[in-house]
């Protein structure tokens, strides 16, 4: 919680997100999908008691902290069911018309996509068990192979000029910033890290 006019911040639950008040008096808040109640006191600004699971398969994002519900001022919910960690979609070709066809019709929460320098390969992260990986995808060949495996999300890749390695963000070294490293495309040996930042960084180009 933070108080707008002194600045002061207050943590009132760990490991939640999107956290409301509603006028029956509780807080409610999101956490692996499901929608959670606490009692809390208005005037005190604190929870008054435990939380207590409300509602299961509410559609929320943990990467955005966002999630698809709002109360009425009467107490009612509306709400939007599922899981929602972001929307499986194919990859696909666009013309210079405008005209689509698929690239890889496999549906995937896909982000970062890039070409390799010589056309024949894509670069793209994927969203799988709440995690984020970098993968490359030989199109032509319809084969995906799995770059990084480290527990902390890994995103955003981009290829060198000659093709040979991929750059990425990475929070692996969490609770320190996301910072740049880089793995050979072929998947041989170990990625590396480039940066030391206090900053979270992101490759371009």
């Amino acid at each position: 919680m933070h108080t707008l006019a002194s600045g002061t911040r207050k943590v009132l639950h760990r490991n939640g997100y999107h956290g409301r008040y509603i006028p029956s008096g509780h807080l409610v808040f999101i956490h692996e999908g499901t929608l959670f109640a606490a009692p809390f006191d208005l005037d005190r600004l604190e929870l008054t008691g435990q939380p207590v699971a409300a509602l299961e398969g509410v559609t929320a994002n943990p990467e955005t902290a966002g999630a698809q519900f709002a109360f009425s001022r009467e107490g009612t919910l509306v709400y939007q069911h599922g899981e929602g960690l972001g929307l499986a979609a194919p990859i696909q070709w666009m013309d210079s018309e405008g005209k689509l066809q698929p690239l890889r019709a496999v549906p995937g929460v896909y982000d970062g996509i890039r070409f390799s320098p010589d056309g024949q390969r894509l670069t793209l992260a994927i969203l799988e068990s709440r995690n984020r990986d970098v993968w490359v995808y030989d199109w032509k060949g319809d084969t995906l192979s799995r770059l990084t495996f480290d527990p902390g999300k890994d995103e955003l890749p981009i290829w060198t000029p000659d093709g040979e390695r991929i750059v990425f963000s990475s929070a692996r070294a969490y609770p320190a910033a996301r910072n740049l490293y880089w793995q050979r495309a072929d998947g041989t040996g170990e990625a590396e890290r480039l940066t030391e930042s206090e900053n979270p960084q992101s490759p371009a180009s």
